[in-house]
């Protein structure tokens, strides 16, 4: 199943159209901690692909069960600001970065809502150096992501 998880995922590649519907596939074919793995990667590209606010209702049901799910919640913040509320969105990820303070994505998901949002420049400046603190977690990519932050914001590495 974690193969057929995996294939899904990466045939789906560029096209989350085609990615959802194989998720969906398979979502039958799991349980357990893979099931709520698949259901969360289902709502995000639900929210990817144009239906945020039918997802948001769905992530809201699922997190009064879960409350303390990071991926939900880094999904809904997603689904918050694709409908037009960034500053919900900030605060869920916010909230989100402050339970789980090794959470790169989320510190970098803050510090580029807040830049987004035109915060002002030492707030910015304060949460891309706190991505920064958590370069020793991130993937290169993300590590990228901090580096051109900090660049854009003039604070170097």
């Amino acid at each position: 199943i974690r193969v057929d998880l995996a294939a899904a995922i990466v045939a789906g590649g560029n096209d989350p159209g085609r990615a959802l519907r194989l998720l969906e596939e398979i979502r039958g074919a799991v349980g357990g901690l893979m099931r709520a793995e698949v259901e969360v990667r289902i709502l995000d590209l639900r929210v990817s692909g144009g239906d945020a606010a039918g997802a948001l209702v769905e992530i809201e049901a699922a997190l009064r069960e879960d409350p303390s799910n990071g991926d939900l919640r880094y999904v809904r913040a997603r689904a918050e600001y694709a409908v037009g509320r960034p500053g919900a969105a900030l605060m869920t990820m916010r909230d989100l970065a402050l339970d789980e303070p090794t959470n790169v994505a989320a510190a970098i998901a803050v510090a580029q809502l807040a830049e987004g949002m035109r915060r002002p420049a030492d707030e910015v400046r304060a949460e891309w150096l706190r991505a920064a603190s958590l370069r020793r977690f991130a993937t290169p990519a993300e590590a990228a992501t901090i580096a051109a932050g900090l660049a854009r914001i003039g604070a170097g590495q």
